[in-house]
């Protein structure tokens, strides 16, 4: 399943990859100038990983909602994915030293528009 969701939605993740290494490259340059730390960036991965998986529950939750057409699994992986956004902003507060709270927002912002943007849903086989 999780090969067909990647060869349907090959063009969305090959834009928002070089998105990200952009952004990246950014941070890494704003940090090796020493303007920002280099923990922006360790949040800013962190960030980038959890919103990762929060777009995979996001389109599986919609091919489950398309195929079973049950509403209450999609407000359950809805309820999920709220959860996994908060993950990062949680490990930052623990950690202030290691992840930086600005880093973190910059990639949640970033996967939040990515879903909410309409992009074609193909119903997997």
């Amino acid at each position: 399943m999780m090969k067909s969701f990647f060869k349907i939605n090959k063009i969305n993740l090959l834009v928002h990859l070089f998105l990200c290494l952009f952004i990246i490259l950014v941070l890494l340059i704003l940090t090796f100038s020493s303007i920002i730390l280099f923990s922006w960036v360790y949040g800013y991965l962190l960030a980038l990983i959890f919103g990762l998986i929060s777009f995979v529950l996001h389109r599986f939750s919609f091919y489950t909602f398309l195929k079973e057409e049950n509403p209450f699994e999609f407000v359950f992986y809805s309820i999920l994915k709220t959860g996994i956004y908060s993950i990062p902003f949680l490990i930052s507060i623990y950690l202030l030293n290691v992840f930086n709270i600005f880093g973190i927002i910059i990639g949640t912002i970033q996967f939040v528009l990515l879903n909410t943007f309409k992009f074609p849903i193909k119903l997997i086989v």
